[in-house]
């Protein structure tokens, strides 16, 4: 996405908030009836919540809790928001869903029916409460719980002149964090200062993702626009031993006079090459370039069952049709890599290459990114399989230990790092949140990002439109 107009979305309308860090803040302007920080507890007590709220004709609002030093007794936590807008109306407010997505056991537990909600005025403005009616609690890295709400005015009328003012976060009725939005709200339909020039690198995981600001037809083929051109090809591997297919799209009027950077993308377990053709990936990154939120790029699709026989398998779960895609990285770089430097016109560098896919073919990204840092420096996994980091359950050895999921003192530090997954996630589950919570420890970062969905491909389309807008920038 264009950055400057992604400011200007974030700002007056998304108001995609940064993290609200309970052990960070230890003093806040006391407006109103707002209260001060309790700075023991604000010490003391680790919570981190990231609020993601949009405006349509409704106000719609996405908080995710992760414990960040003690387990959290889900009973005692309270959010609270204040905001404003510019018609004075009652309002009501919904849980459209509410759960704990867990990396231990139970897995997940539905909290919808048990999230306590109020909205109203106080002192001119709107307050809007949150609590969870539940004595469980939420365990250092085990997880998170996610929170989905939306709030309407009671004659349905459009929301208007929506601006956000305060965030406050409670433990035992404990202040222990705040977030004050006045100097953040620009007026409604104002584009917010930029400075005159495109975000650094240093600060672009400041403006979190959100993954409803998508056109409706951003993975469809649009009458009169023009698309890259798609072939077919196959290049010898000595890894595997045989001749082997991937598709390469070249961009609108690819010339030998240009060099293009290239993104590598990668299918899930039981697909090969053609997946993400059925998935519309030629149409996303088509519209993008159309709509200039995207550079020109090569992309190339390959088979990444690096065995001999790359079909697929009647059982894909099978330990050799996992090792072959473990081999993957082996086919790329002595392989499908020189083949594609050979026979077209690319940039080379961290900086000209990215790796990205789905599922199976996301934790591959994970793996081969991590693992050749000096040659990816835009790494993308869209509900990444489990595997790339210890699993017991599933006896999983995992492809790197925790501490080894990082980026090493002295290495190239990627551009981007994007991991994302549908809540109701019914294969992967909360794997991806393990190996979001795991770069977190590691200080490692990245966007992270959930939305509305299973695996399939409405989720990995969407992870794929969001990650193609960072590239090659």
């Amino acid at each position: 996405m264009n950055r400057k107009k992604m400011i200007g979305i974030i700002g007056s309308i998304v108001l995609a908030t940064t993290n609200i860090v309970g052990n960070v803040l230890a003093t806040t302007v006391n407006a109103n009836n707002v209260q001060t920080v309790n700075a023991i507890y604000s010490s003391q007590i680790g919570i981190d919540v990231a609020n993601t709220t949009t405006i349509s004709e409704t106000i719609n609002q996405t908080y995710t809790v992760n414990a960040t030093k003690t387990p959290i007794d889900l009973s005692k936590l309270e959010i609270r928001y204040y905001f404003n807008q510019s018609q004075d109306k009652e309002m009501n407010m919904w849980c459209d869903h509410a759960a704990l997505q867990l990396n231990v056991a139970p897995w997940y537990s539905d909290l919808t029916s048990k999230v306590d909600m109020s909205i109203k005025k106080v002192n001119g403005k709107y307050l809007c409460t949150l609590k969870v009616n539940e004595t469980g609690s939420l365990g250092v890295g085990t997880g998170s719980m996610n929170i989905s709400i939306r709030m309407a005015n009671k004659d349905w009328s459009k929301i208007n002149g929506f601006s956000a003012y305060l965030a406050e976060i409670l433990y035992d009725g404990n202040i222990i964090s705040t977030t004050n939005y006045q100097e953040q709200n620009p007026s409604e339909g104002e584009q917010p200062s930029t400075g005159g020039s495109e975000p650094t690198q240093g600060n672009i995981y400041d403006v979190p993702i959100n993954p409803y600001d998508v056109p409706s037809n951003f993975d469809k083929y649009i009458e009169g626009n023009l698309y890259g051109k798609l072939e077919k090809v196959s290049y010898y591997s000595k890894t595997t031993g045989t001749m082997r297919k991937c598709n390469i799209i070249t961009p609108v009027n690819y010339s030998k006079d240009k060099t293009y950077p290239v993104l590598y993308l990668l299918h899930g377990i039981g697909g090969t090459e053609d997946e993400w053709l059925y998935g519309g990936a030629n149409n996303i990154i088509g519209n993008l370039i159309k709509s200039g939120k995207a550079q020109e790029m090569i992309v190339v699709i390959p088979n990444i069952r690096a065995n001999k026989n790359d079909g697929v398998p009647s059982n894909a779960l099978s330990a050799e049709n996992i090792a072959a895609f473990d081999n993957f990285i082996n086919d790329l770089r002595s392989d499908l890599m020189p083949f594609i430097a050979q026979n077209y016109s690319i940039k080379t560098g961290p900086q000209n290459t990215a790796i990205a896919g789905l599922s199976m073919g996301g934790r591959e990204s994970l793996f081969i990114g991590f693992s050749m840092l000096d040659t990816f420096g835009y790494i993308g996994a869209f509900s990444p399989a489990p595997g790339l980091l210890p699993d017991k359950g599933l006896n999983y050895p995992g492809q790197f230990r925790e501490s080894e999921f990082t980026i090493p003192q002295g290495a190239n530090v990627p551009k981007v790092v994007l991991i994302c997954n549908g809540n109701t996630d019914s294969v992967v589950g909360t794997v991806p949140t393990y190996y979001h919570d795991t770069l977190v420890k590691n200080n490692v970062k990245h966007f992270w990002y959930t939305m509305n969905g299973d695996h399939n491909f409405g989720v990995w389309n969407n992870g794929l439109y969001h990650f193609c807008q960072y590239l090659f920038k």
